[in-house]
């Protein structure tokens, strides 16, 4: 619907709310004003929302209901906006009602209204440089694997435990060069494998963390389990695929492994 064109009892057609705590006392009236006059109200945050009512306060602790909103591309706004719906009749610019996390400055010049080629190309340089990186994450099994000796029981994309269920196990860490580490077999199996990776612009943080669990079977028949670590920032992975920090963990048990593994995805996931 155009602004400030809607009918009387049709005017808010269109507009898809939820909300968020911490809203005025009259905030329950607002909402059967609004469904008089052809608004929705969902009590579940969906792609269909048109705006989440909600508080600056609210916006600064950055929820996961306000970071969901965010993905979804729901704009965020004051309850101001919705009692001018309600008192104008009308679907009135959110623009003035709008809360940022960290609202961005505005300047208004002349030449920042019109698209330049530089601006283009830039464009499409980070789309490239994008690109590159999810292909190199999508190749990880080529990247990141410990061994061309590897013999996969499992698909080597199988991931791992999540939930610890004994108790914690301190194991010692060897550097994958490191002369001192315990004798593993050069044939084992692949049991799990998980790659992780966190990407935050404004900070410039573009980390990867790979994960595996060996099952090797000694000479004697005794089955010993291995857990193989890289992680490090993508963008020298890119570069470099044996770039980044590689670790070894020893375990006498599948349990105390599975443990060690499940320990390992939470710390980096908490």
């Amino acid at each position: 619907a155009e602004y400030g064109d809607e009918k009387i009892g049709m005017a808010l057609k269109g507009l898809n709310i939820a909300f968020t705590d911490g809203l005025s006392p009259n905030f329950t009236t607002l909402l059967t004003k609004l469904k008089n006059q052809g608004g929705n109200v969902s009590y579940i945050l969906t792609k269909k929302v048109t705006h989440l009512i909600t508080t600056a306060e609210h916006v600064k602790s950055n929820s996961h209901k306000i970071r969901t909103a965010t993905d979804y591309g729901v704009k965020l706004v004051s309850e101001d906006f919705l009692s001018a719906c309600i008192e104008q009749d009308i679907l009135v610019d959110d623009t003035s009602f709008l809360l940022y996390a960290n609202k961005p400055e505005i300047t208004f010049t002349y030449e920042k209204e019109f698209v330049t080629e530089e601006d283009l190309e830039k464009q499409k340089e980070q789309k490239k440089i994008a690109s590159e990186r999810r292909t190199a994450l999508l190749d990880a099994a080529g990247v990141f694997t410990f061994s061309a000796h590897t013999q996969t029981g499992k698909s080597p994309l199988t991931p791992g435990p999540r939930e610890i269920t004994g108790p914690s196990v301190k194991v010692r860490v060897f550097r994958e060069d490191a002369k001192d580490k315990p004798s593993f077999p050069q044939d084992f199996e692949l049991l799990y494998y998980d790659v992780l990776q966190w990407t935050d612009v404004k900070s410039n943080h573009n980390k990867y963390y790979c994960l595996e669990l060996h099952e090797g079977r000694k000479e004697s028949g005794k089955l010993e389990y291995r857990l193989f670590t890289h992680y490090g920032r993508t963008d020298d992975l890119i570069k470099n695929p044996r770039a980044g920090r590689r670790e070894l963990r020893f375990c006498s048990s599948l349990e105390s492994a599975k443990n060690v593994y499940a320990s390992l995805i939470q710390e980096k996931n908490s």
